[in-house]
């Protein structure tokens, strides 16, 4: 598939799917039919993007892409700092995201099932790329601000010392932890709320793009459009407060721990020790995601399933049968 094809913007208006939807001769639908309802068909198909050359959507993605490199260069005070911060960053996680998804697509094919046994026409693999490259020329913008506080020795939220990262209580790697885990699920709560958002009348035509991705691999990880890597990434500028104090040690693992699962989670492929050691710790999988990129309204837990079961939004059978997937196994019997 072209993809001009793809990058078109998305008029759309909320609608019910109430039989089996209309695709064109790629097996796209029209957004406006798929956009916005509780209850999705089993074979919700991928997006069709179309667009004008000025729209919203082209120009919040020069904005969010460019723009953000444009501002850290005017307002930084050191701007060749800035840009060196700016680059290394660019590169390291690029370098990272790219390796890692090779890993995973040959740990895939060696040990993993595939789940969309027939699934339709998907973008090709350099796009699912050069999307996620693009994800993470954001992710530097964003990150290089800290990044260049640090060597600039500007106080900021970053620390190498538990002892200052934990003022509150006695040094102590496993209260950390312990602060840490409750950490994450307000981090995942943002980043739930963000994704489901993301799925509301006025926000998909940002994160449609994602959507084109019907049966993504590993390399369709961060394939978002800007507008949705911002609103993702922007936590990052959280380090630069001194107030927030984080422990750069800690940070770090975490933050590898995040890019290597969600790597996964878009696989496309279930590696079964994989599954087993992610779903007792309410870590989310490839199972449990891909439904998302399935059925599309449904799943929306970035990092954890927690609140995807709390908030009861979840779909993954066989593993509990909350009133969502009630309904959905309902809707499925009409013949959607």
């Amino acid at each position: 598939m072209k993809g001009s094809a793809r990058r078109n913007s998305v008029k759309s208006s909320p609608a019910v799917i109430s039989k089996k939807i209309e695709t064109d001769a790629e097996g796209r639908a029209d957004s406006s039919n798929l956009f916005k309802t509780q209850i999705a068909s089993e074979y919700t198909p991928s997006p069709s993007l179309k667009h004008d050359a000025f729209s919203l959507y082209w120009l919040t993605d020069f904005f969010f892409t460019h723009g953000l490199v444009i501002i850290g260069l005017l307002y930084a005070s050191k701007q060749l700092v800035w840009l060196q911060c700016f680059a290394e960053l660019f590169v390291i996680m690029t370098s990272f995201i790219m390796t890692g998804s090779v890993f995973v697509v040959i740990m895939c094919g060696l040990y993993g099932t595939k789940q969309q046994t027939n699934p339709p026409q998907t973008p090709a693999i350099w796009q699912e790329a050069l999307d996620s490259i693009k994800a993470m020329y954001t992710f530097a913008a964003l990150a290089a601000w800290p990044y260049y506080m640090y060597k600039n020795g500007m106080p900021m939220g970053l620390t190498f010392s538990l002892a200052e990262a934990q003022p509150w209580a006695p040094e102590s790697v496993a209260l950390y932890c312990l602060q840490l885990v409750g950490a994450t699920l307000v981090v995942d709560l943002y980043s739930y709320v963000k994704h489901k958002s993301m799925h509301s009348q006025y926000l998909f035509q940002f994160h449609a793009m994602h959507h084109t991705y019907r049966d993504p691999t590993a390399f369709a990880s961060f394939a978002v459009h800007p507008v949705e890597s911002f609103f993702t990434f922007v936590p990052v500028l959280g380090m630069c407060f001194p107030q927030h104090k984080v422990w750069a040690h800690a940070y770090g693992l975490w933050t590898f721990g995040w890019a290597l699962i969600n790597l996964y989670l878009h696989c496309g492929h279930t590696i079964p020790v994989v599954e087993m050691l992610l779903q007792p710790l309410w870590l989310n999988s490839s199972g449990f995601h891909n439904s998302h990129h399935q059925k599309m309204w449904t799943n929306y837990g970035e990092l954890l399933y927690f609140w995807d079961v709390v908030l009861d939004t979840g779909f993954h059978p066989g593993k509990w049968s909350w009133g969502t997937r009630k309904t959905l196994k309902t809707e499925f019997a009409k013949g959607l």
